[in-house]
């Protein structure tokens, strides 16, 4: 495995959904950490938010390629 995202998603509701809960996630890992969490609509929630996301759908994708 390379590390690159293969084109197996299954679509853009289910990656919308990883993402949100990635998201999610990511708030409660910063908070848990240390870090400030999400704490509304500015730049710091929407990178943790991101950083969130794009983790969960890159394991998710990953996950998917090698089995």
């Amino acid at each position: 495995m390379d590390g690159r995202v293969r084109s197996s998603g299954q679509g853009l509701l289910l990656d919308l959904v990883l993402g949100v809960i990635g998201a999610v996630v990511s708030g409660y890992l910063f908070t848990a950490i240390g870090a400030t969490g999400l704490t509304g609509s500015n730049l710091y929630s929407m990178f943790a938010a991101i950083i969130g996301a794009v983790v969960v759908l890159w394991l998710y994708h990953a996950r998917g390629s090698s089995v």
